[in-house]
This record gives structure tokens, C-alpha cells and sequence, in this order.
């Protein structure tokens, strides 16, 4: 196939895994028992209710990813329980993947095609696959801290004075970032004492960790013990947001000789190490996040969305192959988790009110007077005497 029928096919998800729309089918109707009686011309049909949909879907994977991509939409359609699955017609369903096949071609290299049957299906109050998904996310985030440092050090090169000078004062600049944002998050005397003492230690010895240190590992740490600062996950989630984008503004210079080069890539390594840790962190602090309600959930997968998109196009940053593939596993993670979020979180819907109090708008609807505050709140009103128009309520 060529670029030209990729560009023309339609984008759809299942679980948060994009993959392309080819053609699909749906079935559907209506529940039915047939009653038919010995010597009798009559036949009574007995209607059951509706009959929920069955889609068999035809898509492929393709592109820069395409092994990646293939490997996680295979995985998420082994997982047990309900999954969202966008339809670019039918829009979004809740579905359970019960089958699918993958057709791969010699004369189609870096395409995957899959046969889907989805069987849509209304979910239980909480849905299996969480727990598992959560766990699977833990993993991955202390696997990347394990083989971050060691892989950063592979393709690391001192070089000369210059260069270490050079890179030492990056360091030293990555630690100010840290610290600065830091002191934005709210944590115990003794974490940031400890914190403040490590970041002190590292800025000093910035010229032997950059020279002769395990120059990896000893970043890796700063960053691990600046994620450790606040227990609180929307604290850990803004703070590491505050350091993404970091050495975007950085020159380099173009000159064509060894030490240049070296100096380079030291310098776009390290800005990759800290922005790819410190979006990590984002993902992991994601998962422990509370969402009162679907916009906030939306929020945080649209900040994610954003940050990644950031990193990885900035040319001031350099990924090790490994590092990027364990960052997109956890995007991949991270996308089922949202997934499975949906199914449960506080849907927001607009209803149309005649001129009344918002107490009595949230007795209406509510029956009590709970969610008074959490109404004002979702739309932004400070005189909550007389509402009137559409307004944003949860959805009982």
C-alpha cells in the first residue's frame, strides 16, 4: 500500500491503542424466543429486549512504531473485562474484544492487518484489568530507573576538558531546574532536607560526575529523589510537568569535528535523560491521581498528550532505542488505564434550567444537597441565588 491510501484510511482506538479503520461490519437486533406449537398454523415470538451490537472490524498497523504499536494492540486485546473502542462512525463503545487474527506479508513490510470481533457490552461497576494494569505500570517505571543509567553512560563520552566543563555545567543546570520546581512542591522537613543535601553534593562534584563519575546513574538518582519529594500525586504530576521542555532553547554548534559532536550529543543526552525521567514521573503520579469527573481525567491524558509530543519532536533531546520503546510501553499502559477510568468516572452532561437556586437545581437531580458545591464548581458560578440556562451536571 502506498502513503497515499494510508493518509485516506480512519484513525480509531481500542483501550487507548490507535490502529486504522478498513472496513467493518454491524450486527445487532433484538432478543428473541420463538414459540411454535405441534398441529397449530401460529407461531409466537417472544421479545427479550434489545440485542446488543457485534462489530467485526478489518484494520492494520503500520508506521514508525509499527512493531511497537502491533505488539500493544495484540496485548490489549487479550485483556479481560470491557475496553472503550472508538469507531471513527459509530463513535465511542463499550465493547469486549472476544476474537481477533493478525495477517503479516512479505509483500507488505511494516504492515499488520487485524480481523476484530467486538462484542459491546455494559460494564460491571469496576472493572477487571485495573489492578493488573496498575502493577504493570509500576514495572515498567522501576525497570526504566533500573537500565536508564547504565544506558545513558554506554553512549556517553567525556572527551576532553572542554567538553566535561560543558557537560558539568548541563548538569548543574538540570539540578537548578529540579530544585526550582521543587520548592513548589509541598513535602515533610525531612525529605526536603535530604533532597536539598543530595542536590547540594551533586552540584558540587558536577565536574567529577561529568569527568570520571557514573555520570548516568548519578543523574538518574537526583531525578528519582526529586520524583520522591511529595507523596501527593497531583503535587508529583505538576512538578515533573514544570520540568519538561528542558534545554529546548540550547545551541549547538555546527562545526563538523569529533570533540564538537561529542559535546553534542553529551549535552542532548543529558536533556533526554531529565525530560524523559521527569515524563515518567508524570505517567506514574497519573495513575494515583483521583478524577472527579471526566474533564479532569480528559485534562491530564491531553497534558500527557502535549508533553510527549514536546520530547520527543525537540531535536535538543536524545532517546537510547530502548529508553524511548520503555516510554511508549508506559504511554501504552497508561492509555488502558484511562480506558478503564472512563468506565467509571462521573460522566459530565449540559441540561437546560428554568431561572432556579442551585440548591434546589442539585435536589432535583440529586435528590439531596451533596453535590452543591461540586455544581458551582463545574460551572464556574459565584452567585449560585438564581441559575438559569445550560449548565454541566454529573451524571447520576
Amino acid at each position: 500500500m502506498s502513503n497515499v491510501v494510508f493518509d485516506s484510511l480512519y484513525p480509531c482506538t481500542f483501550r487507548g491503542i490507535p490502529f486504522f479503520y478498513i472496513s467493518g461490519d454491524v450486527s445487532g437486533g433484538r432478543k428473541t424466543v420463538m414459540h411454535e406449537y405441534p398441529n397449530k398454523n401460529f407461531r409466537f415470538v417472544e421479545d427479550l429486549g434489545l440485542q446488543l451490537r457485534t462489530f467485526s472490524i478489518k484494520g492494520i498497523v503500520t508506521g514508525r512504531l509499527y512493531s511497537l504499536q502491533k505488539f500493544a494492540l495484540e496485548e490489549v486485546l487479550k485483556l479481560k473485562g470491557i475496553g472503550i473502542f472508538t469507531h471513527p462512525f459509530e463513535g465511542i463503545i463499550k465493547v469486549v474484544a472476544t476474537r481477533y487474527t493478525v495477517s503479516e506479508s512479505l509483500s507488505q513490510v511494516g504492515v499488520a492487518e487485524f480481523n476484530i470481533i467486538f462484542e459491546e457490552a455494559n460494564p460491571s461497576l469496576f472493572p477487571s484489568g485495573t489492578a493488573n494494569n496498575i502493577s504493570k505500570l509500576a514495572q515498567i517505571f522501576k525497570q526504566i530507573y533500573d537500565d536508564v543509567g547504565n544506558e545513558f553512560n554506554k553512549n556517553y563520552n567525556a572527551g576532553t576538558n572542554r567538553n566535561i566543563t560543558d557537560a558539568a555545567n548541563k548538569l548543574k543546570s538540570a539540578n537548578d531546574g529540579l530544585i526550582k520546581s521543587g520548592q513548589q512542591t509541598t513535602s515533610d522537613e525531612e525529605t526536603r532536607q535530604t533532597f536539598d543535601l543530595e542536590s547540594q553534593k551533586f552540584n558540587d562534584n558536577a565536574f567529577l560526575i561529568a569527568g570520571i563519575g557514573d555520570t548516568g546513574n548519578e543523574t538518574s538518582s537526583l531525578i528519582s529523589d526529586f520524583d520522591s519529594l511529595s507523596t501527593d500525586a497531583n503535587d508529583r504530576f505538576d512538578a515533573s510537568k514544570r520540568i519538561i521542555g528542558f534545554g529546548e532553547e540550547d545551541e549547538f554548534l555546527s562545526l563538523d569535528t569529533i570533540e564538537i559532536n561529542q559535546r553534542n550529543n553529551n549535552t542532548k543526552l543529558i536533556n533526554g535523560m531529565t525530560n524523559g525521567l521527569a515524563f515518567i514521573n508524570m505517567i506514574d503520579s497519573a495513575k494515583n491521581k483521583k478524577y472527579n469527573d471526566e474533564d479532569e481525567l480528559n485534562a491530564t491524558v491531553d497534558i500527557l498528550d502535549a508533553a510527549f509530543s514536546q520530547i520527543e519532536s525537540a531535536e535538543s533531546n536524545i532517546f537510547t532505542a530502548n529508553f524511548l520503546n520503555q516510554i511508549n510501553e508506559m504511554r501504552n499502559q497508561i492509555r488502558v488505564f484511562f480506558e478503564q477510568e472512563r468506565l467509571i468516572v462521573n460522566k459530565i452532561i449540559e441540561v437546560e434550567t428554568p431561572p432556579l437556586p442551585m440548591t434546589v437545581i442539585a435536589y432535583k437531580y440529586y435528590g439531596n444537597t451533596d453535590e452543591y458545591l461540586d455544581l458551582l464548581s463545574l460551572n464556574n458560578i459565584t452567585n449560585p441565588a438564581i441559575v438559569s440556562g445550560k449548565i454541566r451536571i454529573l451524571e447520576a
